[in-house]
């Protein structure tokens, strides 16, 4: 028999497939039905969707329904800042802080990030594992936060984000200059670049 569905685990099946579009704006979730389709109270149910209110994934409705959110150009602007200037800051902090094998490795994982762009790849999940790699290193545990709930909202609303050939070529160059960076250890760029990747000019 296999152990019971818990909290976290629901709220992350859940952001991933509204992340995905599996689950997309307008469609309606109910408590019921997912309690039923995991084999759980609806307990954990409502308190995984709480979660995902809380992020701006989902919208309730007290006493009459839940639907997933809109994913609007307003949203998504925000949603970029946001992941623009956690990324920079990220940077900033860590990469002073690092040998100079953590900062190959940092490197790698930026490069990673140049090749899933050039492969119209999940980016986004190589971005956040770089990230997370750059706060493990330097043991920060409210910059991971930044990387836990909130980044399904970056994957749903830049994965949206739809950039022309020459932009994309862009972005991967931005990331590959990243990666040098970092091996580099030349904080100020490295830091702008950072946030480049989602911010293309800056802004």
């Amino acid at each position: 028999m296999s152990a019971p569905i818990l909290v976290d685990e629901l709220f992350q099946r859940l952001a991933r497939r509204i992340a995905d579009g599996t689950y997309p704006p307008g469609a309606r979730l109910r408590d019921q039905a997912l309690a039923e389709e995991f084999a759980i109270s609806r307990t954990p149910v409502r308190e995984a969707m709480q979660r995902l209110r809380g992020i701006g994934m989902i919208e309730i409705y007290p006493s009459r329904h839940t639907v997933v959110a809109d994913v609007t150009a307003e949203s998504i602007a925000a949603t970029r800042d946001f992941a623009a200037l956690s990324a920079g800051c990220i940077v900033r902090l860590a990469v002073p802080k690092l040998g100079a094998a953590e900062r190959d490795r940092a490197a790698a994982l930026a490069g990673e990030v140049a090749a899933e762009i050039a492969g119209d790849g999940d980016w986004l999940s190589a971005q956040a594992d770089m990230l997370r790699y750059l706060c493990d290193q330097v043991r920060s545990p409210l910059f991971r936060l930044l990387l836990g709930d909130a980044w399904y909202l970056v994957i749903r609303d830049l994965s949206r984000d739809l950039l022309s050939p020459e932009r994309q070529m862009q972005r991967e160059n931005t990331a590959t200059a990243l990666a040098q960076l970092i091996r580099d250890g030349d904080v100020d760029r490295a830091e702008r670049a950072a946030r480049d990747v989602f911010c293309l000019d800056g802004g």
